[in-house]
């Protein structure tokens, strides 16, 4: 069997739409369909048709087909999970595409309450997206949901920048969350941007990013929001259960930040160059090698290195006390030794022997990192990097880059589906409302929350009585909801005529994800 499918956006990205068609082998007819998926772009929209075509033919038991399409980049996205990329919100503003071809989304997607506005005071600092922002006058906590997928690793990133939007030159103080977990307390400045980035592995199909009020702080407000997604070979040495507050991530050597499109996850490299080290800058055009975190060629090419082949390179960093840290450090040769040159050296982090002996080689990044884990709780306030050469090098310790985390255990904190329900049941009818609230607490009477309550039932989900072929099934909320065979025809057949195709996700949770995160039901 074979299914074809298209999609395309009006405007692209516009409102969209798709469909497809499946035949069998000699060409003759099976099905076809088509359906209305909001706004979004034209690759969305066929990747929701496959979906949708794929999600029916297994419902009429083809379960060998051939999908053909005519995007190279859906098939690469379907082929390659890595190019599923990333989310940008511009707070405030409307979606556009900047300079760097990035696609910026307009937040009224993500978000219900809250109101906007442009910042008063100019800067050379401020980039696009701080020149609006997203503020929320009435409520004590204002939550974004963000759709991931789940159990991937993503770089979240918040940005602020004040600018006397109000005119009160007053900038406020609030918390940021994700997850029901404390991310930051952001302390804003009357004319300085402040950035907060995590890198997480998300146990759902969203996330929820929430602004809370303080008892002394002002107004919340947020500029831009990123999901970006990362490889999961990139940051290795972390646990699933683990997040990566970044602290530092420093370019050694440089003179400006880098980022996208040098950094093809646009992450920030902050130049530095510490007091009493030389500056140099690799004298080759490319890499031959690079590792798993990928830092970009800009980065690497540019180092500090001691002053003197006896001395060392000693680098301390404040850090937030009581956590653990993840720290990588990025070397390389920046130009290729005479016969009786030599550049050796060991590391050593907070005075603890660290590596073996580290010899960059020329035109390669090499990578060391390290995830303490509980080993190594700071209580001091600082972690220390030394770079000490052995007595044969006569040539100094080297450095390129670094980036520098502290690490805290990731839990799913249930209020953060509470965060979730408060922004998107307010704006739905309320009966409609009262029965979503009753499936996602369980409080509708099916027989594994029957169950519960210590009373036992014969196994099996009325629902599907009489449908050949289904056997005994187990009558959950999700299962009446979502999985019966009843209920994804229903789900098919009106997300196609109210254009939200059949929406993803096999739990109530995460069917409202998906919903949450389409424009077209919201108007």
């Amino acid at each position: 069997m074979k299914l074809n499918v298209d999609g395309s956006a009006k405007g692209n990205p516009g409102f969209s739409g798709g469909g497809g068609i499946c035949r069998k082998e000699d060409g003759s007819f099976i099905f076809a369909f088509s359906a209305g998926y909001g706004y979004g772009t034209n690759n969305s929209a066929e990747l929701r048709a496959i979906y949708d075509g794929l999600e029916l033919c297994l419902l009429k038991g083809i379960n060998r087909i051939m999908v053909e399409s005519d995007s190279k980049l859906v098939i690469a996205i379907l082929v390659d999970i890595y190019c599923i990329a990333s989310l940008r919100i511009d707070c405030g503003s409307r979606s556009y595409i900047d300079s760097n071809g990035i696609s910026w989304e307009y937040d009224n997607l993500f978000i219900y309450p809250g109101n906007n506005s442009q910042v008063l005071t100019n800067t050379t600092i401020a980039s696009q997206q701080m020149s609006t922002l997203r503020f929320f006058p009435d409520r004590n906590k204002n939550c974004y949901i963000l759709p991931v997928f789940a159990y991937q690793k993503y770089l979240l990133r918040a940005g602020f920048y004040y600018g006397n939007y109000d005119g009160q030159s007053k900038p406020p103080t609030f918390d940021l969350q994700f997850d029901g977990n404390l991310w930051a307390t952001v302390t804003t400045s009357l004319d300085e941007p402040s950035f907060f980035e995590v890198i997480m592995i998300p146990t759902r199909q969203n996330v929820s990013i929430c602004l809370a009020r303080t008892v002394d702080g002002g107004v919340p407000f947020i500029s831009s929001l990123e999901s970006l997604y990362l490889g999961m070979n990139m940051y290795g040495w972390m646990l699933g259960n683990q997040v990566l507050f970044k602290e530092y991530r420093l370019n050694f050597g440089a003179t400006e930040m880098v980022r996208y499109p040098d950094d093809e996850y646009d992450r920030f490299w902050d130049p530095a160059i510490p007091t009493g080290y030389k500056t140099v800058t690799a004298d080759y055009p490319s890499l031959n090698q690079s590792v798993d975190d990928d830092p970009p060629l800009t980065v690497i090419k540019t180092a500090i290195e001691a002053p003197s082949p006896s001395d060392k390179i000693i680098l301390s960093f404040p850090v937030p006390q009581q956590r653990s840290i993840y720290v990588t450090l990025y070397f390389t040769e920046v130009r290729k030794f005479g016969p009786d040159q030599n550049r050796t050296f060991e590391v050593y982090l907070t005075g603890k022997y660290f590596s073996p002996v580290l010899s960059p080689r020329y035109q390669m990044c090499e990578e060391i990192s390290w995830n303490a884990d509980g080993w190594f709780n700071q209580t001091v306030g600082w972690f220390n990097v030394t770079l000490s050469p052995l007595n044969d090098s006569n040539l100094p310790p080297i450095i390129s880059a670094m980036e520098l985390f502290t690490v805290k255990e990731y839990q799913l904190e249930s209020t953060s589906q509470d965060d979730y329900l408060c922004e998107l049941l307010p704006i739905l009818p309320q009966k409609i409302s009262v029965l979503l609230w009753k499936a996602i607490k369980s409080a509708i009477p099916v027989e594994d929350v029957i169950q519960t309550k210590g009373i036992h039932l014969a196994s099996q989900c009325v629902y599907c009585d009489g449908i050949a072929a289904q056997g005994p099934a187990s009558e959950s909320v999700d299962h009446v909801f979502i999985t019966s065979p009843r209920a994804r025809m229903l789900w098919i057949l009106f997300g196609t005529i109210f254009g939200l195709g059949s929406l993803g996700g096999s739990t109530v949770i995460n069917k409202l994800s998906w919903w949450w995160s389409s424009p077209s039901p919201r108007g």
